[in-house]
């Protein structure tokens, strides 16, 4: 196949293959300041939103293993303590696995809904 016949089915232009030929490319690798600023924000309200989470989720266990145990009390008898900790141990990995998952889904919905509005959308239902 020639160059020209790959230019034209990857819809490259032939001054393309000439700078890759040459080793020479148009892009330069810097970072601007616009790109430093919205990773640093990205990352922070990541990490803010993790950590509220998981504040929140912390907070009542006291109240969720006591549900846990009476739950469990009540349904099949006395739960040791190394059951209500692998109870406890499930619902905060079920937390962290919710958000891999969430996180693998939110290409697809942002390509489905738009990604402003469904970041938009997202940090709403955070808040709630």
């Amino acid at each position: 196949m020639s160059k020209l016949n790959l230019a034209e089915n990857l819809e490259v232009d032939q001054h393309d293959i000439d700078l890759v030929e040459a080793g020479k490319s148009e892009r330069k690798g810097r970072v601007t300041c616009t790109i430093a600023l919205s990773t640093l924000v990205v990352c922070l309200g990541a990490s803010f939103q993790y950590g509220y989470g998981t504040g929140v989720l912390t907070a009542p266990s006291p109240y969720i293993q006591d549900f846990y145990n009476s739950s469990y009390n009540d349904r099949y008898g006395d739960l040791q303590e190394l059951g209500l900790d692998i109870l406890w141990a499930t619902t905060i990995s079920v937390y962290c696995v919710g958000g891999a998952f969430g996180a693998l889904a939110a290409a697809p919905i942002g390509d489905i809904l738009g990604r402003k509005g469904e970041i938009g959308r997202a940090s709403c239902r955070e808040r709630v």
